[in-house]
């Protein structure tokens, strides 16, 4: 999800002074290592704001690593005036992507506006620091509606950044996988729009439509290889892998 900060691995390494830390990385190091998401992810979740910065931090880089859904699963323990507190601490930095994502699965519409509005903001400029955790905090409190108007902003705008449309797909990935407030069925929708819209970056979805089994895009998937592949080899790489895995081959 795009949150994940990738130095998670850090918190058994910390050094830890008093008991409270001591007890706290004792506990992390004697997880079983088949322990459910969810159930790490509900750990973590405890002490992503506790007093003791150390452990907060180390709360959040593990939260940051975990899947969508268990964060989503994670709605009813999350204090949504903390985690807006969080966001806008200047000492967030980097974890504020995880903010934004934590604040989609806590929020209200009140967060929805913000968040929106962020987005237009940063649409203005062509910003794309954290876009990828604000558009999928924006579809989690707004749901399918909102994809409509994500295709319009990053999909038709022929005017946006690639860094753009890329966090437009991570978004509707995240969703994709996870099936939750975005459908699955509606991320596959989205994703075919690109034959229209973003024709030479289909390549960047073709391995979600092969996972999410979308075989009903194989003919265009074809044409389109067939069409272009000569010149862009990206694109015969991914539909060849496509048709590898796809029950009516190539």
């Amino acid at each position: 999800w795009p949150g994940r900060d990738g130095d998670s691995a850090w918190v058994i390494r910390a050094p830890a002074s008093g008991l409270h830390q001591v007890s706290f990385f004792q506990k992390v190091v004697s997880m079983p290592v088949d322990l459910e998401e969810e159930k790490r992810a509900a750990f973590f979740g405890r002490y992503l704001h506790h007093a003791d910065a150390l452990l907060a931090k180390a709360a959040a880089a593990e939260l940051s690593s975990v899947s969508y859904g268990a964060l989503v699963a994670m709605r009813e323990r999350l204090d949504a005036a903390k985690v807006r507190a969080a966001l806008h601490d200047p000492a967030a930095g980097d974890r504020r992507a995880l903010w934004y994502t934590l604040l989609g699965v806590c929020g209200d519409e009140a967060d929805a506006v913000a968040i929106g509005e962020t987005m237009a903001s940063m649409w203005q400029t062509k910003g794309w620091k954290n876009l990828p955790a604000l558009i999928t905090a924006y579809l989690e409190l707004r749901g399918e509606a909102a994809v409509d108007e994500v295709e319009r902003l990053y999909f038709r705008d022929r005017g946006r950044t690639l860094p753009e449309v890329e966090a437009a797909i991570v978004a509707l990935r995240v969703h994709g996988d996870a099936e939750g407030a975005v459908s699955r069925e509606r991320a596959v929708a989205s994703f075919r729009t690109f034959f229209e819209d973003r024709e030479p970056l289909v390549f960047l979805i073709v391995p979600d439509l092969a996972r999410w089994e979308d075989w009903e895009s194989r003919g265009r998937l074809v044409a389109l290889a067939a069409r272009r592949g000569d010149e862009m080899r990206e694109i015969r790489e991914r539909v060849a892998e496509y048709l590898a895995v796809c029950p009516e081959g190539g």
